[in-house]
């Protein structure tokens, strides 16, 4: 008896009776449950979901996953435009199921795809549907420019501030207006993003998303956006190929004013942009854009984030460079990693490094890299060849492929490692002073901890310093008790 189910992708709230969920479940059900030979599984089906991209319909993976696992052997679907409007991906899929043995059958165009000839009849249904598929996008997409050309936009969705109605209305919502108004008044005091999150924590506010989580991004993007002075930029973002972009200038742009109720003036809000076009000047103010050994490289051992260069007194005759967690400038205070000053960090490379070298880590040379993937593509080769000839099942076969071509792309990025950065056997030699050259051409990550720091070689090796950023000796000539704790 075969395993047979069914496919379908429906609307959620169709007018149309033959692409709602309760007719095809009743119509599948009817039809496959009644036949002898069947074993009905029952129906998989996606709500209101574009037939685009497969990815994108848990169903539609959930079935898949199912049936090249052995569990359906048989999956009826009405069309194929209800299957999928990608070519490449229809053909792609229907391959998979073809190598275990499953069969789609398309009752509309009465296609079987276990039969040999129905590639070329799929590729032309497929085709069709992808091009019904482009030409509703581009009608769509007409619509929307046309609305934007007549001023006619909506909020989208949920937005802080208002309350989105039907028919495009909005309307202020009372509390949260409160808040916004907060924001603007609190930053034209002098308050900093950062300074203004912690206060919403303090407070336990909660944001659009119903979480006490704010951050700086949340609040800059308050105080820049249009809407809360009642105007509306319609076409910040379009679609391209199903995905959603920015516009930045791809696109023609429309500003709408006095399109809804204001819950900003536009004296408040425009004497924000100029305090924030202040603030930004300020900061550009005898600096220099200035890339440090470790931008990019150092990280927080304990969230992941990237640590940023920071000057404490600066300007000042005791101006000290240091790094520290970027979770920080949220105005979070969860993050257990210590930052670090700049000439400590520098001290720690020093000593890991000379580890490094003279335990002879290296032993990345080109010449073992390559003798090492020859190997692996050996092996790549037997594993074929236990498969040609049967003594494998295909699912060990994959397995062990997917491990093998891992393994062929780690020795193909080692290699390209080498090649970038230029390392000879002249390189591995001990220093005595900090050099930024060997930052750049051996580490390719360094994490920090509570006064631990790990630095990661580009071969993979790990070398642990620990590390306090209190001074050696104190001020009355006392050899500090915890710098001599940290020391290695």
């Amino acid at each position: 008896m075969k395993r047979v189910c069914a496919y379908a992708r429906v609307s959620t709230n169709s007018r149309k009776q033959e692409h709602s969920f309760d007719f095809q479940s009743e119509y599948w059900n009817r039809k496959l449950s009644s036949d002898p030979e069947y074993s009905y599984i029952g129906l998989y089906a996606d709500k209101g979901i574009s037939g685009k991209f497969a990815n994108r319909r848990p169903q539609f993976m959930a079935m898949m996953s199912e049936a090249l696992a052995g569990g359906i052997d048989i999956i009826f679907c009405k069309s194929v435009q209800r299957f999928s409007r990608n070519t490449e991906e229809l053909l792609t899929y229907i391959r998979q199921l073809r190598e275990v043995g499953v069969a789609v059958v398309f009752e509309k165009e009465k296609i079987n795809t276990i039969e040999s000839k129905s590639d070329l009849y799929l590729t032309i249904a497929a085709a069709v549907a992808e091009d019904d598929l482009s030409r509703y996008s581009q009608n769509v997409s007409w619509s929307a420019k046309d609305k934007a050309k007549k001023g006619e936009g909506s909020f989208g969705g949920r937005f802080y501030g208002y309350y989105c109605l039907k028919n495009q209305q909005v309307e202020i919502n009372g509390a949260e207006a409160e808040i916004i108004k907060m924001i603007y008044t609190d930053y034209l005091s002098g308050m900093t993003t950062g300074d203004i999150v912690k206060k919403l924590h303090q407070l336990h506010i909660v944001s659009a998303k119903g979480k006490e989580k704010w951050s700086a991004g949340q609040i800059n993007s308050i105080l820049h956006n249009e809407k809360y002075k009642g105007d509306m930029l319609l076409q910040k973002y379009y679609s391209k190929n199903g995905v959603r972009r920015k516009n930045n200038g791809q696109e023609e742009q429309y500003y709408v004013t006095h399109h809804h109720e204001p819950i900003i003036s536009e004296e408040m809000w425009n004497q924000v942009q100029e305090e924030a076009k202040r603030r930004s000047k300020v900061k550009l103010i005898g600096k220099a854009n200035e890339v440090y050994p470790f931008t990019g490289l150092i990280f927080c051992g304990c969230c992941g984030r990237p640590y940023q260069h920071r000057v404490c007194n600066f300007g000042g005759d005791y101006r000290v460079n240091y790094y520290r967690c970027s979770y920080a400038k949220d105005g979070l205070d969860k993050c257990e990693g210590s930052q670090i000053k700049e000439s400590v960090l520098h001290d720690k490379f020093v000593s890991a490094y000379n580890e490094f070298v003279a335990n002879g880590y290296k032993g990345t040379e080109e010449a073992k890299i390559i003798e090492k993937k020859n190997s692996i593509v050996k092996e790549k080769g037997e594993l074929e060849r236990l498969f040609l000839n049967g003594w494998i099942s295909r699912n060990n076969y994959e397995s062990e492929l997917k491990e093998i071509w891992k393994r062929i792309n780690e020795c193909d990025e080692e290699l390209a490692s080498l090649k970038i950065r230029k390392i000879s056997d002249k390189d591995f030699k001990q220093i005595t002073e900090f050099d930024e050259n060997k930052v750049s051409k051996f580490l390719s990550q360094v994490r920090v901890f509570e006064h631990r720091i790990e630095f990661e070689f580009y071969n993979g090796v790990v070398v642990e310093r620990t590390f306090t950023n209190r001074k050696k000796v104190r001020k009355d000539g006392i050899t500090c008790a915890k710098w001599q704790e940290y020391q290695d």
